[in-house]
């Protein structure tokens, strides 16, 4: 039953996008780039997607250089070896539509949109949370192409998964300081940094044996003074005010603080950048 159930919102959400962002971003020029990744001998090349048996893996594309990143376009990443490893409507560094990932055997991944932009308007689309926001349902697939899972978003918030995985997994992370929940760029001062605390959120059920770290790095005029790998997301024994007195901050100085959140796989997950008043 799960799986007729995935396969009709397969069909639905497919049907409802595709004509939806035809609409909203007609026209839109293709590029075609290359990542840093490398693909040479990994596990996935080994593993053909028999649904498409003749496809050439390894062909040649070319590449773009000069992107206009001020007005939308669709975008096609390639690793170094000419893997297509996703494609996506895009605009900047932004996903404002449709996304797909692809395994390195050339099957589906993922498939999603993020929020789109109807305003016309494409000024500060981080602030109005327009850039990378995952909405709607996003469907995920094994390496053979067949969908083994849906997940549910609505503006950035992650709803629910169908059926509900048993893997950890952390989509956001609240930095916190009593009850109130710090945003990016927020100004504390130096007294309040060991009253900060994380709140990870989890997509499911499946939390044991969650390990996160934090790196955290501590500057001033884009000098780095200070970088801590640390533990189960504890800043407790970071002395903030030994950092202060040791580089001789004084009074009303101001300095950054970047918190960067990995999972146990040494994967990116949640970030907070601070501006921290002495």
């Amino acid at each position: 039953m799960q799986k007729i159930l995935l396969l009709l919102i397969i069909g639905i959400f497919t049907t409802i996008i595709t004509n939806a962002q035809s609409s909203i971003y007609p026209n839109v020029d293709t590029f075609h780039v290359q990542s840093n990744e490398l693909a040479k001998n990994h596990k996935e090349f080994s593993i053909r997607n028999p649904k498409d048996k003749d496809r050439d893996y390894r062909r040649s594309v070319q590449y773009d250089e000069n992107i206009d990143r001020s007005k939308p376009f669709y975008l096609k990443v390639y690793t170094r070896d000419h893997v297509l490893v996703s494609e996506y409507y895009c605009i900047s560094d932004c996903c404002i539509g449709s996304f797909i990932d692809y395994y390195y055997n050339g099957s589906i991944k993922r498939k999603g949109h993020c929020r789109v932009n109807t305003t016309g308007d494409w000024t500060n689309l981080w602030d109005r949370k327009l850039c990378s926001v995952a909405d709607g349902t996003w469907i995920h697939y094994d390496v053979y192409g067949n969908p083994t899972y849906a997940e549910f978003w609505e503006d950035g918030e992650f709803i629910q998964q169908r059926p509900e995985q048993k893997v950890n997994e952390l989509w956001k992370a609240d930095f916190m300081i009593d009850t109130f929940i710090l945003n990016d760029k927020d100004t504390i001062l130096a007294t309040e940094f060991n009253d900060l605390f994380v709140q990870p959120s989890f997509k499911n059920t499946a939390t044991q044996g969650t390990q996160l770290r934090m790196d955290v790095s501590i500057s001033s005029n884009n000098r780095q003074i200070f970088s801590r790998k640390v533990s189960d997301l504890n800043i407790q024994n970071i002395d903030l005010q030994a950092i202060i007195q040791n580089n001789n901050f004084i009074q009303d100085d101001m300095i950054s603080i970047s918190l960067m959140i990995y999972d146990e796989n040494d994967k990116y997950v949640w970030y907070l950048n601070l501006k921290v008043q002495v």
